[in-house]
């Protein structure tokens, strides 16, 4: 599957972020940087659609969903029913952007398949 990516290498050079360089990430793109701080998690906060964020480390998905009250951060204590109730609200900004680990992301699929039907049409 991966195999029939594309592939595209960007630089961003200091004092520059994702944006800069790219614009709105693509949609049904997976963004694999190297380095923290390059506005990738922003760029896709900010992006005018709706998003499933995949952050490996809780603190940063809290500290987003502080700083973005749009956001939903997913993680331990969060159930499929506080996911599948935020699904049935009109998110603030007017998408849902919802931040989960990977560990936490069979419940986000579950709730979106359960409310909203798949989670890859949108």
């Amino acid at each position: 599957m991966l195999s029939n990516m594309n592939k595209q290498i960007l630089t961003i050079n200091q004092g520059e972020h994702l944006g800069d360089v790219l614009g709105t990430i693509p949609t049904n793109t997976i963004v694999c940087k190297t380095i923290t701080g390059c506005g990738a998690t922003t760029s896709e906060i900010l992006a005018p659609r709706n998003s499933i964020i995949i952050e490996p480390n809780v603190p940063v998905i809290m500290g987003k969903a502080s700083k973005h009250p749009n956001i939903l951060g997913v993680c331990e204590g969060i159930t499929k029913e506080d996911i599948e109730a935020y699904l049935n609200t009109t998110p603030a900004g007017g998408y849902y952007k919802i931040m989960t680990t990977p560990e936490s992301y069979a419940k986000v699929h579950n709730a979106i398949t359960h409310t909203k039907g798949t989670p890859y049409k949108e």
